[in-house]
């Protein structure tokens, strides 16, 4: 990953010019390896990648990895950037008890991109203890992944058929309504806040906790726990 040296006289990693360039007052930013200068805020956004340091130290010696592996290390970074890139949004929905740990987490070069690895890797790196919270973290970083080999006309069918958000009331009434007017409140729970998670890329934490507030109360009984619609 690339490290930079910014004109106020900062070295940034790429994982964190996003957030540095949005508050400083440097005009320009040089790569500390191959002393590339950049100008403006964003179009150090171009230089992804610069000398590894095994290229560094081996010298002429250095050979390069294969092209697959290339590919790979750029879709990491693209991943990493889609991670920051919500981060930093003032509208993603992050809660803050999943904040501090995505801050530490994005600071690693080596984050797995399968499931059950990227879990265990979190756990251990983290020292988190909670497999819900490590599951919702793992959540939030996979909606960040972007579809793998699709063309041009997939996306755009994949486009025209997006799921879209209609408000918490009528989703709510939607998912009642496609079960036969009835469902035990977990179940809605879960179905509408998946959606929202889908649709809004919020966490499944708040989700669910907003699903619960906006059932209205004419739809829940003292004598059940189904949620039924009225």
């Amino acid at each position: 990953m690339s490290v930079f040296q910014c004109e106020c006289g900062d070295t940034i990693k790429k994982s964190k010019m996003i957030k540095h360039t949005s508050t400083c007052w440097g005009s320009y930013q040089s790569c500390i390896d191959c002393l590339l200068v950049f100008s403006g805020k964003d179009e150090w956004k171009t230089h992804p990648t610069c000398k590894s340091e095994a290229e560094k130290v081996m010298g002429s010696m250095y050979k390069a990895p294969k092209p697959g592996a290339m590919h790979g290390k750029a879709k990491q970074d693209a991943w990493i950037d889609n991670v920051h890139a919500l981060l930093n949004n003032p509208d993603s929905g992050i809660s803050p008890k999943l904040r501090p740990y995505l801050t530490r987490l994005v600071e690693f070069d080596n984050i797995p991109r399968k499931e059950a690895k990227f879990l265990n890797f979190t756990s251990n790196s983290l020292n988190l203890k909670n497999p819900g919270l490590v599951k919702e973290i793992w959540e939030l970083f996979a909606s960040c992944a972007k579809p793998k080999g699709e063309k041009p006309q997939q996306q755009k069918k994949d486009a025209d058929n997006q799921e879209s958000w209609s408000g918490w009331r009528q989703e709510i009434d939607t998912t009642l309504q496609e079960a036969g007017g009835t469902l035990p409140w977990r179940t809605l729970q879960t179905k509408v806040a998946k959606k929202r998670v889908r649709t809004k890329g919020t966490s499944m934490e708040a989700a669910k906790r907003q699903c619960l507030l906006a059932i209205p109360p004419a739809y829940l009984s003292d004598k059940s726990t189904t949620v039924k619609l009225a």
